[in-house]
């Protein structure tokens, strides 16, 4: 079975003061159509395990991870700490 992949280059932010919180959807091109997904739904995809998520840091692929932090499941990537800080940088370049 063939996991399709995404890549996010859009992040909608949600007014809330702590990191975990702070995304409320992503989202990006395909074939020159945008998509937006929640990050609930980002989450969802990923655990069915048919669905992965990267962005780019310069031409690195880095890999969006599950993290759970006060019970409450959020994304960030593989080289986020507690904050999604890459996530979140790309909501300022939008």
């Amino acid at each position: 079975m063939a996991i399709e992949t995404l890549q996010i280059t859009h992040v909608r932010i949600a007014s809330h003061y702590e990191a975990h919180r702070k995304i409320h959807s992503v989202g990006g091109v395909i074939d020159g159509v945008r998509w937006e997904l929640t990050e609930s739904e980002v989450i969802r995809r990923i655990e069915s395990r048919k669905w992965s998520f990267f962005v780019r840091i310069g031409d690195l692929p880095i890999g969006v991870e599950i993290a759970t932090h006060n019970d409450r499941q959020y994304i960030r990537t593989h080289m986020d700490g507690y904050a999604p800080s890459s996530l979140i940088r790309l909501a300022a370049t939008h």
